[in-house]
């Protein structure tokens, strides 16, 4: 029998075709007969459990242009207050945007470079600027501008939020990942401190898949811990970190 060879398929099509296997039980061949769609690609698609509407991010956009327009004149902010952010880490604060706004869920598949490449084809601008080569020498050059926007932008942050006075409320917040002797595992500590001095108890990321409270014994009052396949920290993490330690520890 000559097999049908398919040059492209409609994403939408494979969608109902693979909701029509799982929800209606309809048999591999006869949904992808019925929908148009090549017939290894879904048995692939079924098997792996991958939804295909999460598998096809690649080339679409996922933002309105409002959207899309309030990312990247964020990713523009960052960078022209110094942050250099790798192509990787701006592909990721779009992913973690995309969540927020429900475009995605966290289950589908990251956004990748090739997404956030096709994405910058109607940038431009920011393209030139977040492709341009940080020499020793332009970093000298515009190392003090950096520092004088920064420091503007943080009095305006301070004025808006009324916190000029208030240093017990100004608080950085960093992170150190170190390796667990003996083992090819990493733990992240979360440290934090304000202005007038003080610190909180630490926040701690060991690498597993279920928080046990006995992971604590031994570790100063107020601690907190969370767990990640591999020890590091991510947004969901960060949130956690916010909403349920620094907040509720930080003097009011």
């Amino acid at each position: 029998m000559k097999r049908e060879h398919f040059r492209g398929y409609n994403p939408s099509a494979m969608s109902k075709a693979y909701k029509a296997v799982i929800d209606d039980k309809l048999p591999l061949h006869s949904a992808a007969t019925s929908y148009c769609v090549p017939y290894e690609t879904l048995r692939y698609m079924v098997a792996e459990k991958i939804v295909p509407a999460c598998s096809n991010l690649a080339n679409m956009p996922i933002f309105t242009p409002e959207e899309e327009l309030i990312l990247m004149t964020r990713l523009i902010e960052m960078d022209e207050l110094g942050y250099d952010l790798s192509r990787q880490e701006m592909a990721n604060i779009a992913n973690d945007y995309a969540i927020v706004l429900a475009q995605k869920t966290k289950d589908c598949m990251a956004l990748s470079l090739t997404w956030f490449r096709n994405m910058l084809r109607r940038w431009p601008d920011f393209k030139a600027v977040s492709q341009r080569a940080f020499s020793v020498a332009r970093t000298k050059s515009e190392y003090k501008g950096i520092i004088i926007k920064f420091f503007n932008e943080l009095e305006k942050t301070l004025l808006k939020f009324d916190l000029i006075d208030k240093p017990h409320l100004i608080y950085n917040v960093d992170e150190k990942v170190v390796a667990i002797c003996g083992k090819d595992e990493t733990v992240t500590i979360l440290g934090c401190g304000n202005a007038a001095g003080s610190s909180l108890p630490p926040y701690f990321i060991l690498p597993g898949q279920r928080m046990n409270d006995k992971l604590l014994d031994g570790s100063p009052s107020g601690t907190s811990c969370s767990v990640s396949k591999d020890g590091w920290s991510n947004s969901e993490i960060f949130m956690d970190f916010l909403c349920n330690h620094l907040k509720k520890k930080c003097p009011r």
